[in-house]
């Protein structure tokens, strides 16, 4: 376009002498229709008119910075999977470079994820993608209505946190549903007891069980339990004798149990079973959490157990010995590129603060000691009845990382 059809088009420069390339701010300019400046600048659209212009190449590339999760596209079409959610990155490499203008960025299925920015700014430019429903989609490089390359993605969606492994019995209960035996209590009469076995005929001589206070069954127990921890745990077993003495009930816990439990080497190979299970269930599903079997994806070899000498000695046996159930609960997870990922679960183990009548029939070595005959009486005899109550051991904050074969 030349200043004289600038001037044609807009009369009202003609008065004051003025050229229409001497336009001031606020005043409304008409462009008159398949015209353009010099430079191929086209200002009705606001960008340069790329029709015989177009870029040769448009290369999609992963900008991650860790080769292991670099995303490497090979094939037809490349392709990059994202969480519902989250966002990710890809950059867009334009060649020839000067010819990046004309380059402009679309997602076929917006509602799926949505990129930006809308147009190239430079010849390498980074775009983000947001992920926002479950579904494909495809990124597009596109310039003057043809497309120079395409990648697809693929959005996952899940929700978080998500119950990955479970033990087959629930805290409280056998694998049946029916309640566990040291759970039960006021269940034994006095005959019932006193048959048991040799504990207890040797505590007949010394307790009528018929008068026999639960004062002094209580001291009884806790003179034990002081034989049996030390330190913070000895806290924590005399803390569990007040609460069953309460007769309450219900859940507890105790930072300094939850510490003791956490620093346990049997503690360390439960969690590394974890993550080894995590790493076989993820490669498995290619990263798509959604596909698991919760609660049973994990196929976990055992669980926690606090029974070597050392344990009995600081108090850690006589406050949970073995644990009776478990949960295990991914609450934190990414994908990182497209081969690799991390996250964070948690796990939760319970036991129950109670005897059954295997743990004082003389059948194990403790059986002798008196305050364990104590705790038993005091639970089950029928005219105490102290209740049991489930012990909750909180771990969380567990790291996750690797990668999965493609």
């Amino acid at each position: 376009m030349t200043p004289g059809e600038l001037l044609a088009a807009n009369p009202q420069f003609s008065g004051n002498g003025r050229t229409p390339n001497r336009i001031f701010p606020g005043e409304a300019v008409t462009i008159p229709e398949e015209t353009q400046f010099s430079k191929d600048m086209d200002l009705k659209r606001g960008r340069m008119k790329c029709a015989s212009d177009c870029p040769s190449m448009v290369r999609f590339t992963d900008p991650s910075t860790d080769q292991r999760c670099r995303w490497n596209p090979t094939g037809a079409v490349p392709w990059k999977t994202l969480v519902s959610g989250q966002s990710g990155q890809v950059t867009a490499e334009i060649s020839p470079p000067a010819k990046f203008a004309c380059v402009t960025f679309e997602s076929t299925a917006p509602g799926v994820a949505k990129v930006s920015p809308a147009a190239a700014a430079s010849a390498v430019q980074t775009l983000t993608l947001e992920a926002l429903s479950r579904g494909d989609t495809e990124v597009r490089a596109v310039c003057d209505g043809n497309t120079i390359a395409t990648f697809a993605v693929k959005v996952l969606a899940f929700t978080l946190p998500m119950l990955v492994a479970k033990s087959r019995r629930a805290p409280g209960l056998n694998a049946d549903g029916t309640v566990a035996a040291d759970m039960l209590f006021g269940d034994y009469s006095r005959r019932r007891i006193e048959n048991i076995g040799f504990p207890f005929k040797v505590s007949q001589a010394v307790w009528n069980l018929d008068s026999v206070k639960a004062t002094t069954l209580f001291q009884i127990f806790r003179n034990m339990a002081r034989n049996f921890s030390m330190g913070d745990l000895e806290t924590n077993i005399l803390a569990m004798i007040d609460r069953f003495e309460a007769n309450t009930g219900g859940t507890y816990s105790n930072p300094k149990l939850t510490d003791a439990v956490r620093r346990h080497a049997s503690t360390g190979r439960f969690i590394d079973d974890i993550r080894n299970q995590l790493a076989v269930a993820l490669n498995k599903h290619q990263g798509d959490i959604s596909k698991f079997s919760a609660p049973r994806e994990l196929r976990l070899s055992g669980q926690p157990h606090f029974s070597e000498p050392i344990d009995i000695i600081t108090g850690l046996t006589i406050a949970i010995n073995d644990t009776w159930a478990y949960d295990v609960v991914l609450e934190e997870y990414r994908l990182v590129g497209d081969r690799c990922y991390s996250g964070k679960f948690k796990v939760i183990l319970w036991d129950h603060f109670g005897l059954d009548e295997p743990d004082v029939d003389g059948s194990k070595p403790y059986a002798i000691e008196p305050g364990f005959r104590a705790w038993f009486i005091l639970q089950h005899l029928t005219r105490l009845g102290y209740k049991p109550f489930l012990t909750e051991i909180v771990l969380d904050g567990y790291e996750f990382h690797g990668c999965f074969a493609q």
